[in-house]
């Protein structure tokens, strides 16, 4: 778009500065495009041709005082006001370079360039939703700008409307059959509305036309992970770390399909080089991953922020940049019911419903109205039909847009909304950067900062977060008296009375049961339980059901150990969570993981009556369990380090009197507060009230306590 020098007959020094201009000599031409100037200021071919020449030396001090002078001598100059605004541009002036575009598309309303690189400015700016149009107004002009729809679909995506970026990013490749890049952010997002099959197919076609882009091996990689695809997972992430050794996002899921497969050849190696990583500036944009491997609150918040801005870029904390720029929202209302929306993918069959589901339903309607948005579709099987019915107004939003969802949260004047996601599968971070509610809070669902800017509180205990250790936290952090992990087992039917051979458990011995997904296992946690299996004559490792050659893997591992491969029992599937419970009752000792412990897992097996020995650490991921112990009244079985946790579990497997004596406290806490789903709903409550008085009040979000009373 930028004004090309036109024909000369070298009748002037301006003709014979032009002529150099064309032939690239443009130090020479600058010299005599200054000259002119000199002589002649009011020269608007002159002031132009300098920041031409200015702007490709990369000069761009000297191009806009140049061009900012032709178009003043010349307002009717559309090349003038074009190059200025890219100048402007360049030179990070987005809101000058705004302003010159838009007076240039005032003279040429038509040009798409103007409007694509209009919508590259509003973008930088945080308004999202004006860059968008900028981007369509390209697209109705010129059909095949696919830069306009491939940053259409980016701005479609941060503004949370998926399926639009999708469809963006389909016509990206379609224009460029032979790049892979719109594939590849088609096949992202089609994995992140979990249109898995679809994202494989387009990922393989990405990586047939760029077989070395590390990012397309990362991504197909991450979703065979998903779809427990895990040798072909775990060959084409290899391959990604291969292309770049330091691409933290595949280092990590790498890591985590090894885990999940218990394939540990190399894996020591690969968390070294995870660790080492870590330490590194906010450059890596790995999540949820991290919180499995580093026991590090900071590395957890440098983690989430590069996330958050890899994805909605200036939505992280601390605010760099614009925001998707929320619109003003009223005060929380204290007047009445405060209206709480509760935004979930996990409303149904998963731990957090598990969870919820009692002190919700408990919720005293004089002082909270709940609403479920419902981020998933579910099936209506299961517990979704429970979850459901502990709401007062069920939202499915599953197939909106961010801003859709955003704009019916405000229609219903909510007050708070808790997001029991995070930076989890199917976390919609977009609906928070654009304000749902005025008081918005990160709860259960990711046991870290999100480091987001529009996220005001983090719900917490004085053991997940210990005092002092707020400033890691991007969030306010509201502490509940005793934990912050609710349950609602109290209401749930006991399953069917299980036996010990019905589980391909040994009628005799001692039964070490260790019910963590297989991915928390690290080679430490497993070698430690080879010594106690080792130390305890006759004693099995009871794990989670797992797919025939996951069990052969740990099973090979325990060989090497110097373990027989049969102590290690792998419980069948069971359709019902109840009688999952139920058979707890069959174990000895709960053996929990490190650095991320059992969360509701824990309080299942103490329901049951089973004791859990956990090992803490610093991070809050590794500390719920001790704060699940720790209001169950049994502090004993919390260790500090694994030398610790193993002595304590040797000496309850060498003691049966000690241990029958800790199993009688277990089954005494079913009856006290860790059960209590309608203590918990005061406290939340309280909790909830105090944020609406500071809102209502014009005041900032503030740390506070809930009294222990409540």
């Amino acid at each position: 778009m930028a004004r090309q020098p036109g024909p000369t007959r070298l009748q002037s020094p301006l003709e014979e500065a032009v002529e150099l201009h064309k032939r690239g000599k443009l130090n020479p031409a600058r010299k005599i495009y200054r000259e002119v100037i000199a002589k002649q200021p009011a020269n608007a071919d002159a002031q132009e041709l300098l920041g031409l020449a200015a702007a490709e030396l990369g000069d761009y001090p000297e191009a806009i005082r140049a061009l900012g002078r032709a178009a003043a001598l010349n307002p009717a100059s559309f090349n003038a006001l074009f190059n200025l605004g890219m100048a402007q541009r360049r030179s990070n002036l987005v809101a000058d370079a705004e302003a010159s575009f838009r007076r240039a598309l005032a003279i040429q309303p038509k040009q798409p360039d103007v409007h694509f690189q209009l919508g590259t400015v509003l973008a930088q700016q945080g308004r999202l939703a004006e860059a968008a149009a900028s981007y369509r107004a390209t697209i109705e002009i010129n059909p095949r700008h696919a830069d306009a729809y491939y940053n259409l679909g980016q701005t479609e995506a941060a503004l949370g409307n998926l399926h639009a970026a999708v469809m963006s990013f389909g016509h990206t490749a379609a224009l460029e059959p032979k790049s892979a890049t719109g594939l590849i952010e088609q096949g992202r997002h089609l994995f992140t509305l979990f249109h898995t099959k679809a994202a494989i197919q387009v990922l393989e076609q990405a990586i047939a036309l760029d077989p070395k882009s590390q990012i397309a091996h990362s991504l197909l990689g991450t979703v065979y992970r998903s779809e427990r695809r895990y040798p072909e997972a775990i060959a084409t992430l290899t391959k990604a770390v291969a292309l770049n050794k330091n691409f933290a996002d595949a280092l990590f899921e790498l890591i985590t399909a090894k885990r999940f497969y218990a394939d540990w050849k190399d894996i020591g190696r690969l968390e070294q080089t995870a660790r080492r990583l870590q330490q590194q500036p906010e450059d890596w944009a790995t999540s949820m991953h991290a919180l499995f491997l580093i026991d590090d609150s900071a590395a957890h918040r440098r983690a989430s922020r590069a996330y958050v801005n890899s994805r909605w870029p200036g939505a992280q904390a601390p605010r760099t940049s614009a925001s998707i720029a929320p619109a003003p929202l009223p005060r929380a209302r204290t007047d009445r019911p405060l209206r709480v929306g509760y935004f979930s993918t996990d409303l149904g069959n998963h731990p957090v419903s598990y969870a919820i589901a009692g002190f919700i339903t408990a919720h005293d309607r004089k002082k909270v109205e709940p609403h479920a948005f419902a981020l998933s579709q579910g099936d209506g099987t299961g517990f979704r039909p429970a979850i459901i019915q502990a709401f007062d107004r069920w939202h499915k939003v599953d197939d909106k847009p961010a801003a859709d969802i955003v704009a019916l949260a405000r229609s219903l004047q909510l007050d708070i909304a808790v997001d029991l996601n995070g930076h989890t599968a199917g976390g919609r971070t977009a609906i928070y950067a654009q304000r749902a509610a005025p008081i918005q809070i990160n709860y259960l669902g990711f046991p870290a900062t999100m480091g987001a800017a529009e996220m005001d509180y983090l719900i917490a205990d004085n053991c997940v977060v210990p005092p002092g250790n707020e400033t890691l936290f991007d969030e306010r952090i509201v502490r509940l008296p005793g934990t912050y992990l609710p349950n609602d087992l109290a209401r749930e039917d006991v399953g069917r009375n299980p036996s010990r051979a019905a589980n391909g458990l040994p009628e005799l011995g001692f039964v070490f049961a260790a019910f963590n997904t297989i991915n928390k296992i690290t080679l430490e946690m497993f070698a430690c339980w080879m010594r106690l299996l080792k130390a305890i004559d006759g004693s099995v490792l009871w794990l989670p059901s797992a797919a025939a050659p996951i069990q052969a893997n740990l099973r090979r591992e325990a060989e090497a150990a110097g373990v027989a491969g049969g102590r290690l029992v792998f419980g069948p599937y069971v359709e019902h969570r109840r009688d999952h419970i139920a058979r707890h009752a069959l174990a000895d000792l709960f053996l929990d993981c490190t650095p991320y412990n059992a969360h509701t897992t824990a309080a299942d097996a103490l329901w049951a009556g089973l004791p859990v020995l956990t090992c803490t650490g610093n991070a809050f991921p590794s500390r719920v369990a001790a704060s699940v112990l720790s209001v169950a009244g049994i502090p004993e079985l919390i260790a500090s380090d694994l030398s610790g946790y193993e002595a304590k579990a040797l000496a309850l497997a060498r003691d049966p009197e000690a241990l029958a004596t800790i199993r009688a406290r277990v089954a005494a806490a079913r009856t006290g507060p860790l059960f209590d789903a309608t203590r918990f709903a005061r406290r939340m409550e309280w909790a909830f009230a105090r944020m609406a008085e500071l809102s209502a009040a014009g005041e900032p979000p503030a740390a506070f306590d809930v009294p222990e009373g409540v």
